[in-house]
């Protein structure tokens, strides 16, 4: 087994966006699930930041926007978000090869500055 970063992932929405307004959450159920499911990090980053979405979204990757304001991070107690972890597992006799081997370390090096935060568990 090699374990590699953490990813810190948490509920976010744009400060008008009706979850970002609400003072908290409690009493409510405001889960939304979807059978539509957006990809790309990148597209649901800017359709949260644009109030036409809400979701979990890695606390690393938008930690300019929740810095500028321009996405809040959600108070819901029942989903808080959690921690992803990256891990390769591997027989003995068949160990990685070149590249997994650099995909492997690259999971090190890319999670190596993530700090965990008090109150999430694994995901």
């Amino acid at each position: 087994m090699h374990r590699g970063g953490l990813r810190i992932n948490g509920p976010v929405a744009a400060p008008h966006h009706p979850l970002g307004r609400m003072e908290q959450t409690a009493g409510g159920d405001f889960f939304v699930h979807s059978p539509r499911r957006l990809a790309d990090l990148g597209v649901k980053q800017r359709c949260c930041a644009r109030e036409s979405a809400c979701g979990n979204m890695p606390l690393p990757l938008i930690q300019p926007d929740l810095a500028s304001g321009a996405l809040l991070r959600l108070s819901m107690p029942d989903h808080k978000g959690g921690i992803y972890r990256f891990g390769g597992i591997w027989r003995r006799d068949t160990p990685p090869g070149p590249a997994a081997a650099w995909l492997l370390n690259q999971f090190l090096m890319l999670g190596a500055a993530d700090i965990e935060e008090a109150g999430l568990s694994d995901i």
